[in-house]
């Protein structure tokens, strides 16, 4: 992130930047989910028709296979960069000095629909993404973080 961005978000916020390392944190190791169960049940299903028993698809994927037609359409992608950009440094009534990591990140995904054998894009969506801490809205200003975004 530029220092113009950082001056900015100084001014706004009443923090001090610390003008730290950055780093990209798609490499890092990402957090896992302990399930204390060992089984999971799925309140949803996906299926349009609801099987109670295992459903043989040899015979299904031969038709599919020797038809010559695809039965995929549509393709979904993503993807997201994140990096650590900074620190702030932030004064807490009583004068205290907490620091807090300044995160960006971009988003993106994408639809394609295939016609004919040729692939379309359908959609495509991109976000820009900034987390600060709930302390840079000192005043708790409703709408302060999309005016913040938005400058």
């Amino acid at each position: 992130m530029s220092s113009k961005v950082m001056s900015i978000l100084e001014e706004m916020t009443g923090g001090k930047s610390y003008r730290a390392h950055k780093y990209g944190l798609d490499h890092a190791e990402r957090p896992t989910i302990d399930y204390t169960e060992d089984n999971i049940i799925w309140q949803e299903i996906a299926e349009t028709t609801h099987h109670k028993n295992h459903v043989p698809l040899w015979d299904e994927s031969r038709k599919v296979l020797f038809s010559g037609t695809n039965i995929l359409s549509y393709f979904l992608d993503g993807s997201r960069r994140v990096f650590k950009v900074d620190d702030m440094g932030f004064v807490l009534p009583g004068g205290r000095n907490v620091i807090y990591p300044v995160i960006a990140g971009q988003i993106g995904i994408g639809c394609t629909h295939r016609e004919n054998r040729v692939l379309k894009k359908e959609k495509f969506h991109q976000e820009f993404v900034i987390s600060m801490p709930d302390i840079a809205n000192a005043d708790g200003k409703t709408g302060y973080f999309p005016a913040l975004a938005q400058n």
